[in-house]
Formats: structure tokens, sequence, C-alpha cells
């Protein structure tokens, strides 16, 4: 790449670093509506904590923030960025590329986002042909790795002394999810504030929270698989290749619009969420045990009340 490319100066101004499931993308959509805002197109870009991405290098990373116009803030949303049990090179390479970047980062219910993150690694795995096969919560807790990656997620502390190290306080922004649901209005003016921007209404009276699609992606993960088997049938394939890229590409997008707009997604819903483990007291109860140091250590910190989080 050209040296003097505009695009060698299109770093991101601010980055969402998480946590996971616990309303970045509610965030990220919020923050996509401001004028004055330009969001990575590729939402997760998992850049600095990927091995494989991060290895592209800093030319490719620039080039998802080359679309900015003059004037616009950049910015990116990555959740993996504050899981440091599975990815601890994510805090120190950010800081060694983009010493002077804001961070923000919103936090839930710790013991609520692990059942969340739970399900959505379950969801992940599930085969819709082979329904009772369902990943249990308990195998989940009890050494699956993704499950110890989702228990490190919500000690929250942990992950924001793993960025203290590298930068100061008053360059990071902490919400918590409890605030946001309940003064989106307020935390998003909050939000501009710190990242220096025009304040602009951006719930605009309506409601600030996006409604749960996991049965969306349930349906998803199997009209993917079926449109591949079907892709994989003589007639079909050769057809496909003689189509070209860009004409398979809008073949299949409109194939998994119209299946989603079907009941499938009602019925893959419900049939995963009928072989999803419950969240069982006895779990629960040793999980809020198990965060309450933590919890503590984050309200002394934040100075704001978390006790719904400690039931």
């Amino acid at each position: 790449m050209n040296p003097d490319s505009p695009s060698k100066y299109m770093e991101p101004d601010f980055i969402v670093i998480g946590a996971m499931k616990s309303a970045t993308t509610t965030l990220y959509h919020h923050l996509s509506t401001h004028p004055k805002v330009y969001m990575s197109r590729l939402k997760e870009t998992q850049f600095f904590s990927r091995d494989h991405v991060y290895a592209k290098g800093m030319d490719w990373y620039r080039e998802l923030f080359v679309e900015a116009r003059p004037g616009q803030l950049r910015g990116e949303a990555s959740t993996c960025y504050s899981r440091q049990l599975r990815y601890p090179d994510a805090a120190p390479r950010i800081a060694r590329h983009l010493p002077k970047v804001k961070l923000v980062y919103i936090m839930r219910h710790p013991v609520e986002r692990i059942y969340s993150h739970y399900g959505h690694v379950a969801q992940k795995r599930w085969n819709m042909e082979r329904p009772t096969e369902v990943l249990t919560l308990d195998e989940f807790l009890n050494g699956d790795p993704e499950g110890e990656e989702a228990l490190d997620a919500s000690h929250y502390m942990r992950q924001i002394e793993a960025y203290l190290a590298f930068f100061p306080r008053e360059r990071m922004h902490f919400i918590t999810l409890d605030r946001f649901k309940s003064e989106a209005g307020k935390v998003l003016d909050e939000l501009q504030a710190f990242l220096g921007l025009p304040r602009v209404d951006l719930v605009k009276g309506k409601s600030a929270f996006r409604r749960n699609e996991r049965g969306r992606g349930v349906a998803r993960a199997r009209i993917s698989r079926t449109i591949h088997r079907i892709r994989r049938m003589p007639g079909v394939s050769l057809a496909a290749d003689l189509a070209g890229e860009r004409f398979r590409g809008k073949a299949h997008a409109r194939i998994r619009s119209f299946l989603l707009d079907t009941d499938l997604v009602s019925r893959a819903s419900r049939t995963f969420s009928e072989h999803l483990s419950p969240f069982g007291q006895e779990i629960r109860n040793r999980l809020l045990n198990e965060f309450s140091e933590s919890t503590h250590a984050l309200e002394n910190f934040l100075g704001e009340d978390l006790s719904s989080w400690y039931r």
C-alpha cells in the first residue's frame, strides 16, 4: 500500500471492547446512526484478539475505516477484546498501535451474562438434525474451554485491570446494562460526551433495544447447511459455477431472506429452547457466590449500586 494513502490515517478513535452478550450490538447500532460517527461495517473485526486476523496487518485494519467522512469519529466493536483468558494479547496490542484510542466497556449482570453466553455457544454447536444433542449447561461450566472463557469474561474487574495497565482510567468509559435499559437516553448522552460528540437524540422516542433474535440465528445455521447441500448437487453445482460469484451471492441472500420469513424461525427457536438447559437455582447460587467478590470490587470501582447483581 502507498504510504501516503489516506487509509494510513484511518484508525479508530474509539473501540467498544465488550462485554459479550451485554448489548454491544445495540450500542453499535445506536452509534452508527450518529452523523459524526463511522462504525466499521464489520462489527466484530476481532483484529487485536485473533492471531490470524492480526497477521493481516494494520493496513488491512485501516481499510475498515477508509469510508469514514471528514470530521467523523471512527469506531469498532469486538467483544473478544475483553476475554483476557483466551485473548491476553488484545489489550497490549491495542495500546501498541492505538495509544490514544478511547475504550467503551458495557457490562451485564455477570451470572445472567454467562447463561446468555451458554445459549450462544450451544446454538453455535447445535445440529438441528439431532436436536437432543444440545450442549448442557453443566457440560459448559465444567471443563468446556468456552465455558471457562465465559466465566472469565464475567470477571469484569479482571478485564478492566488488564486495560488499566496500559490506559489511564479517563480514557475508558463504563456502562452497565441495567442503567442502559432504564436510562437509555441519558446513558447515550453520557457516551457522546465522553467521545466528544455533539449531542444527538439516538433513541428518538423508540425502544432502545432490539428484539432478541435467537431463533433467527438457529434458523440461519440450518438454512446455510441446506443451501450448502443443494449447492453440492451435480447439476446445481455446475450451474452455480457458470453463473459466477456475484450471482451466487445474490441468489444465496434471497433464498435465506425468503426462508427466514417463513415459520422456520419460530419453529427453530422453539425446538432449540426446548432442549436448552434451564437455569437452575442451585447453579445460579453457585455462580452468584463465585462472582460476589468480583462484583463488590466493580461496585467500588464504579461507585455504582450493583446490589441486583448479588441475586
